[in-house]
Parts: structure tokens; sequence; C-alpha cells
């Protein structure tokens, strides 16, 4: 059976609070994105609204994306053992924090245009 260091104990924590932020931030952009949507409603047909639609989805499932990674790293500290759930966690942060980044990229790209 393996035992996780403090280290490591100390690097899921990290990485559960990090994702939780993360998360947040998202959230940030996904109200960004939501709020322009309705500003184009009435206003113009589908053409302006169809981009803000789907940032929107992939905003969302980056949301959830994070959620996941808070899961794995909690499920991680509260089984204490165990290289798998460790990796995981590092490995679906990983993913949220590419996933933010492109994100906010393109929130930015699409609200900005």
């Amino acid at each position: 059976m393996i035992v996780y260091s403090s280290t490591q104990v100390a690097t899921l924590g990290a990485v559960l609070i990090a994702s939780a932020v993360l998360s947040g931030i998202v959230l940030v952009f996904l109200g960004l994105t939501i709020f322009s949507y309705h500003t184009h409603e009435g206003v113009s047909g589908d053409k302006l609204r169809h981009p803000h639609e789907t940032v929107a989805w992939v905003t969302f499932f980056t949301v959830l994306l994070g959620l996941a990674a808070v899961a794995v790293a909690l499920a991680a500290l509260v089984a204490g053992s165990g290289g798998l759930l460790f990796r995981w966690a590092i490995t679906v942060f990983l993913f949220q924090l590419v996933a933010t980044v492109a994100v906010a990229g393109v929130c930015m790209r699409k609200l900005l245009a």
C-alpha cells in the first residue's frame, strides 16, 4: 500500500484550491458571454448570437472540467493512498488549465470583436 508523502498531500491541496479558483474565473467568462448573448437579443438575428452560444457551451464544459478536477483531487485526499488518483488529479488539473487559457482567449476575442 502506497501512502502519500506530505509533499503529495500539499500538492493535492494546491490542485484542489487552484481548480476551484480557475472554475470561478471561468464562471466569470460564462457570465460575460451570457450577458453579451442577451445584448444581441432582438437587435440582430442568429448570425451574431450563434457564436456566443458556442462559446457559452465550451465555457460551461470547462467549468464542469474544473469541478471534475476538484472532485478527483478531493477523492485522492480522502483515499489517502495509491498513486493513480494522484496522477489523475494532476492530469485533470492540467487539462483544466489549458482549457481555461483557451476559453479566456476565445471569450476575449468574441466579446471584443
